[in-house]
Formats: structure tokens, sequence, C-alpha cells
């Protein structure tokens, strides 16, 4: 359901909009808490929003009273109405602000984490929380701390690496950092920790959050155990260690890993290799800055593909095409487009880019329908074959259920752009025309099926380890079908249905891999073979094709060759070292 005013997804059965503060129809005031205004000195301290209108200012009649001398006698005061809540200033002598701009005539509306600044004093407007709404996002804005050196010196930052025994180490947090609490139907609270700096997530326990609020840099590991001892009645030393590092891998951390040894310095070659095989390792080209333009384009019309009227109009022309399209197809071929020639393929190209390009954009749409940035989008290789994609991280900090609607946007938008082609193929005039709908409609069927399928990373993945709730599903069956299921096999241990389903969807998957990979090198070696033939001599041309295969598939088969060297140099290095002979007492 999206709020009629700021169009942003909100609970219906929630008496306010989370965003806006606009009061719902169908939820009812009773039971619920209402709106608070916090003072930024004092977070703990709580002003309830109750009555219609309250007042702050500096005179004890006021419901809110400051004590503040550049504040007026009655300064301002906040007013809920069916949209809302708005703050009005009361003619103060130094004017109220909100969010750095000043309150006029006609009062300003309040949304959710608003400040509002009467002289010196701040009070954050702030919407009440629960466990099935999610808790305010938490933001620790990244800085650069300055440390003086004992040589008088000043250097950047703080070292990361750790002094002393494991249980005396101190590790701290780093700057830059956002945390959560997110919806959730479990007993159990869960939360989401966000690296701003690198946009790495870690999906966090109530227990795991106590821990991270201990992390000041002055807390020993010791510390850590007893205190979680105290507050949980467990000794969770492995736990404390895991999470540990976990965070420290996230960069979140300082303080937990030892120094590692010096090396000498990198050369240039060196240094200039590693940015190769990165760049190759990682093939992406992507644009940042683009959620504000996301946001307006959202704001004038994307919204309304969200809104009700504009879901039954999504989903009944994608049922519309799929009837048209079983009509259309008896009469049409695929790959084929009668009498259009050259410009027939260059228009079926064109559309079926244009169509990607909507998929994307439905899914970047679909973020800022729930209020969330999208940071980056541009176009990537995946298992060299090219992708066009959308960064949608921050819905990490959102429900399962919206999840799954922001992965299920792209899919329904390329759908319902085939069923608007289809619907042209067979009504439209003439051949060509019909014809060039047609193809492009069966390229964005086929599409729309092969993004659904939960075996390879794309949208029909994410749907599914929502749906399961399992974020690394594919590494996790992986993992037991290589391994796992072999040990238990061999050890007389039957599994269970779940480690059952781990293995057969670890299995599938391994072979439909095989497969999309085989279809890849097929692909491109059929694309790069043809024209290199028409200009390069045999055998060259040959040797050509190989090496366009080995770079366009670099990042498929470097991590395993690696690690393969990794395991044969070990072994080499054990057959290597010496064998003890045995002291045989006399």
């Amino acid at each position: 359901m999206l709020c009629p005013q700021c169009h942003i997804h909100t609970d219906p059965d929630f008496p306010y909009c989370l965003r806006c503060g606009r009061q719902q129809g169908n939820g009812s005031l009773s039971g619920w808490a209402p709106p608070e205004l916090h003072p930024v000195e004092a977070p703990a301290v709580a002003f309830p929003l109750v009555k219609r209108s309250v007042s702050v200012g500096r005179d004890d009649a006021n419901d809110i009273v400051v004590e503040d001398g550049r504040a007026s006698r009655q300064h301002a005061r906040v007013v809920r109405d069916q949209q809302g809540y708005r703050v009005e200033d009361l003619d103060s002598l130094n004017g109220t602000w909100v969010n750095d701009e000043v309150v006029r005539d006609s009062g300003r509306r309040l949304n959710d984490g608003d400040l509002i600044r009467l002289g010196a004093t701040q009070l954050r407007f702030e919407q009440p929380r629960t466990s099935t709404v999610g808790g305010r996002t938490v933001v620790d804005l990244a800085r650069t701390t300055m440390v003086q050196t004992s040589t008088g010196g000043i250097r950047e930052g703080d070292s990361d690496a750790a002094a002393g025994p494991p249980l005396d180490r101190r590790p701290r947090r780093h700057s830059g950092w956002e945390l959560k609490q997110v919806a959730s139907a479990q007993s159990e609270p869960r939360y989401v920790l966000r690296n701003a700096r690198t946009g790495q997530y870690l999906q966090l326990t109530d227990r795991d959050v106590f821990l991270w609020n201990l992390l000041d840099g002055e807390h020993t590991i010791r510390d850590l155990l007893l205190a979680y001892a105290q507050q949980y009645g467990q000794l969770a030393l492995a736990r404390i260690q895991g999470l540990m590092s976990q965070l420290d891998g996230a960069g979140l951390i300082a303080g937990w890993r030892t120094a590692p040894p010096a090396q000498s310095p990198v050369s240039g070659l060196r240094r200039a290799g590693r940015a190769t095989v990165k760049a190759l390792t990682r093939m992406e080209l992507a644009v940042g800055g683009i959620d504000g333009f996301l946001g307006r384009l959202y704001t004038r019309v994307g919204w309304w593909f969200f809104s009700r009227a504009g879901q039954v109009v999504v989903w009944g022309l994608v049922v519309a095409g799929i009837v048209a399209f079983s009509e259309v197809r008896k009469n049409q071929r695929p790959f084929e487009i009668a009498g259009a020639g050259i410009w027939g393929v260059v228009a079926a190209f064109a559309g079926y880019v244009l169509a990607l390009t909507i998929h994307e954009l439905a899914h970047a749409l679909a973020v800022k329908s729930y209020g969330r940035r999208v940071h980056r989008g541009g176009l990537m290789v995946m298992m060299a074959m090219p992708y066009a994609f959308v960064d949608t991280s921050d819905m990490w900090f959102e429900s399962r259920r919206a999840r799954i609607a922001v992965s299920v946007a792209g899919p329904a938008s390329t759908a319902m752009l085939g069923g608007i082609l289809s619907l042209g193929a067979a009504f439209l005039p003439g051949a060509i025309a019909p014809g060039i709908c047609f193809q492009v409609a069966f390229g964005l069927y086929i599409n729309t099926v092969f993004n659904l399928n939960p075996l390879i990373p794309l949208d029909g993945y994410y749907v599914l380890i929502d749906l399961l709730d399992r974020p690394r599903l594919k590494e996790e069956a992986g993992a037991y079908f290589r391994k796992g299921l072999w040990a238990d096999l061999r050890h007389g241990r039957l599994p269970g249905a779940g480690q059952l389903a781990l293995a057969v969807y670890g299995g599938i998957s391994f072979i439909s891999t095989i497969g999309f990979l085989l279809l890849g090198v097929y692909v491109w070696r059929t694309r790069l073979s043809t024209p290199i033939r028409d200009h390069v001599p045999a055998p060259l041309d040959q040797v050509i094709v190989v090496l366009g295969l080995i770079l366009l598939f670099f990042p498929v088969w470097y991590g395993p060759l690696t690690k393969l060297s990794r395991v044969v140099r070990r072994r080499l290095e054990k057959l290597q070292t010496p064998v003890q002979p045995q002291q045989v007492p006399a």
C-alpha cells in the first residue's frame, strides 16, 4: 500500500505513514505509540505528541518547555491533522527551522527524522517503531581521524592491527556505518549493519548488536566475554571471535587482527598486475550519483506503477499479452521478420535494448517505492555474458517481502512490455510491424523466464533466498553437495530432508552453471570467429579467438586455478620438507 501523500510503501495496519506522518484511514490510533520529539542533546528523553497541538517555548505554560535564552516564550507548535504532522512558528524572534530551512507562515510538514531547531535547541521528530515495522536506521558518518604521533607528526586514522594476546585486544568500531532493526515476524530481533564506505552488509542478531555496541576501543575481548556472560548466562568465546572476524572482514572494526609481517616494497609492475587482475575479475562499468534522478522520476510518474490501479494495469497487460502471444505464434516464426530487411533487425534490437533498460529501471523505482537508495547502476559481465544492473543492496534494510517485490519488479516490467508488443503483433495492420513486435515480445518472454531461473544469481534466485530466508543458499548448497553429502554417505549417515534438498539444489545448480558456461563459450566463439576470420589469416585467427575467450572467462577460471595452485604448492612444500629420523633408545 502506498501512502497517498508521499507515495512510499507503508503498513496499512499502522496508523501513520512512517515517512511523512500522514494518518491512515485504516489505522487505529488506540494501542499505538504516538510520534515523539527527542532533544538531540538527550536522545533518551522523549516528548510524545499525544495532543492535536503541542506548544514549545520557554514559558512554563507550554507543553514542552525549553531552557534556551534564544527561544521565545511561545516559540512554535506541532499540529496533527489528517495529512500528518506539521510545525508552525508562533512569530518567534529567531524563527523556527526544519533541516536548516526556515518555517514560513503556512508551517512545514514533518517527515520521520526531521530536525527542528528553535534558538539553540534541536528536537528530532520520530515516528514510533515496532518489531513488525522495523527500527530507525542508526547512522555513524564516515570521518577521518587525525592522530598525533610520539614524534609530533600527524598521521591519518589509526592502525587496524591488534597488539597483545587475543583476550587483551581492544577492537573498536570504524566510523561510516549504518545499523537498522529490520521488520521481522520472528521472536528474536534481526538487524542489518552496512559499511557506508564499501557498501558491504552483514545480518546480525540481537546478541551480536549487544557486542557491537561495546566495541569502543576501551573494552577488551575479556571484557566482552564477561559482559556477554552476565547478560545472557553463557561464555561464548567462539561466538565473539567469529563476530569479530566477520566485522573485521567487512572493514567495520580495527584492533582485532594482528599486524602482518613486514614485506618488501611492491614494484610498480606488480601493482599494475594486481590492478589488472582486479579489473578482469570484476568486469563492471558503473555510474554513481543516480539516486537523485531516480527519486525525482519516481515522485513525478514512477509511483503510479506501484499503486493499486497501476498494478491492475501491469498484470492485466501481462495476462492479455500471454493470451495474444499464444494466438499470434501460430502465424509468426521466431527470428524471421518477413520483408523488414536490415532496418527490421535494427528496430527489433533497439526495442530489446530499451526493454532491458526499463527492466533495470523497474528494479530501481521499486527500491524508491520503499524510500531506499540506489547507489549506482551500469553494465557488468557475469559468466562471460553482459548484463545491465542497478545496485539494490540498500533493500537489506527492509523486510523479506519488500525485497521480493523489488526482485519481481524487473521480470514483471519485461513481461508487461512483452504483453504490449504481443497485443501489437495481434492487432497492428500489415506484416512488418506485427512481425517486429512478435520478435521483440518473443525475446522478452525468453528473458523473463531466464531471469526467474532460481539456479543462477538473477532475479529468481533472489526471490528464492528471500522466500526460504537463506541469504547464502547457493554457497551452502554448493558446499554440502561437494563435501558434506559425501562425508555423510561415507560415515553411513543418511541426510535429512533439508540436507537432501540442499544437495539436490547444489547438484542441479552445478550442472546448470556448467551448461551456461558452455553456452557462453559457444556464443562468444561464434561471434568472435566470424569477423576475425574475415580479417586475420589462419592460424592466427584461432589464436586470437582463444585469447579472447580466456579474457572473457577470466573471472570463471582465475579463482579455481588460484586455489589449485595453492594446494599444489603446499603439497610440494610437504614433499620437500626433510623427514627427521626417529631416535631409537639404546
